[in-house]
């Protein structure tokens, strides 16, 4: 059996969901599944182009950068994650939530148009944007974004037109789950048997990647009032808590929406080239292949970094 020539493997994974839940994740395991099965079920094996016409976004959507800068070598991330949303959507509302920043490494910049919030209180670091969106009420939407993410073009507002909440990118569940903290996590929410049977079936769920995403307000007030989600705001110190929220946000919003969640902005973050790699020094290299893919492929970048 011979590969079309069209055949788009990034393509192929978004638009089959049993492949997702079966965590293929690679262009040859793509290629292997419609060898096997895909051309013999007519599967779709290329999305066409889309073009995004609409790039302006009403005040219903406030951009929420979480922000930590505990060395020197992070000091221009958050400038250039602002510059970069001020260049494509200069009229919209961002806030800057600072957790335990050194201060002696931010730089000062003219802002406009911005909000922070500063929290040293502990080191709870991906849920406080949605701890500050039910206390704030800033719009009927949060953009968040890690002071890791920068544009690389407008985000299309048609895309971002959800009624609940759209990912920027889920992820497979079963790789690098810390089973013991997740549970944990979950224990801490009210109303949890369901989320942890929800755990147990690896095939509807996912997670969400770095918890970036567009959320309503209100869906974000029906999953407090539920589930208590803000209260694991006292449950996340290291990096290990911060990996078991991004999979209970992922089971929060699967339980209610599932094909919201597999249905993110840009897909599966597997399909990513170089994902996990590209770090400060790969986007300083003008020649770096795995950052111009990555640009070509997505408006919205990331810069690996361990904090």
């Amino acid at each position: 059996m011979t590969i079309p020539t069209n055949f788009n493997w990034r393509d192929y994974l978004i638009n089959n969901l049993d492949l997702q839940k079966s965590r293929i994740r690679s262009k040859g395991g793509a290629e292997n599944h419609y060898k096997r099965y895909g051309h013999r079920e007519d599967r779709i094996i290329c999305n066409e182009p889309y073009i995004s016409t609409n790039h302006v976004l009403s005040d219903d959507y406030t951009f929420v950068i979480l922000r930590c800068v505990r060395k020197e070598k992070f000091s221009e991330l958050w400038i250039n994650c602002y510059n970069s949303i001020r260049k494509f959507h200069p009229n919209n509302k961002i806030v800057f939530i600072d957790n335990n920043s050194n201060y002696k490494y931010i730089k000062k910049i003219k802002l406009e148009n911005v909000e922070l919030i500063q929290h040293n209180e502990n080191r709870s670091g991906e849920i406080l944007p949605f701890y500050y969106f039910l206390k704030k009420k800033w719009s009927k939407y949060i953009i968040y974004f890690q002071d890791s993410m920068f544009l690389n073009r407008p985000l299309c507002a048609d895309k971002l037109n959800v009624e609940n909440f759209k990912f920027f990118w889920h992820f497979y569940p079963g790789v690098h789950d810390n089973k013991k903290v997740i549970t944990y996590q979950i224990d801490q929410l009210t109303n949890n048997e369901d989320l942890h049977n929800l755990l147990k079936d690896r095939k509807n769920w996912f997670g969400s990647f770095g918890l970036s995403c567009t959320m309503s307000l209100q869906f974000l007030e029906f999953i407090e009032k539920k589930h208590n989600f803000t209260n694991l705001v006292n449950y996340v110190n290291c990096r290990e808590d911060r990996k078991g929220l991004e999979r209970v946000l992922g089971l929060l919003c699967s339980l209610y929406q599932f094909e919201d969640v597999h249905n993110s902005y840009f897909g599966p973050v597997c399909i990513c080239p170089n994902f996990g790699k590209n770090t400060i020094e790969n986007y300083q290299d003008p020649k770096s292949e795995a950052v111009q893919e990555w640009e070509q492929l997505f408006c919205l970048s990331k810069v690996f970094v361990c904090r």
